[in-house]
């Protein structure tokens, strides 16, 4: 009876890089629905992978991609000249990114974490 007590007093204690994941998971989708600015195709970034790759429709031609480290500092920028765009993190340090897309008045930001 006395075992049966404690293993319902147990409590499930998350992974710490799980949690760490799914706050920033959370605050990505926090930061897009609260943005009411017009959606820009979804991208791919298989696991595992140090590639981002980045997928707009052609109306998005001529936008400004920025990179920036998860402390603000800018690590590169350049300008959208076809609908796909892919940027190769294997030279970088460890850490979280952040890759912002704007064109006019629209912007959209985009998290990708190195480990």
């Amino acid at each position: 009876m006395a075992q049966s007590s404690l293993l319902g007093d147990k409590k499930t204690v998350m992974n710490p890089k799980a949690t760490v994941v799914a706050l920033l998971l959370v605050c990505f989708t926090y930061g897009t629905t609260q943005a009411g600015e017009i959606h820009v195709p979804a991208h791919y970034r298989a696991p595992q992978s140090s590639l981002f790759v980045y997928k707009a429709n052609s109306a998005f031609r001529g936008a400004v991609v920025e990179v920036f480290f998860a402390n603000g500092d800018l690590v590169t920028s350049q300008r959208l000249v076809r609908k796909r765009l892919v940027i190769d993190f294997s030279h970088v340090k460890a850490g979280a990114y952040v890759i912002r897309v704007t064109k006019g008045n629209t912007t959209q930001d985009f998290q990708f974490v190195k480990m």
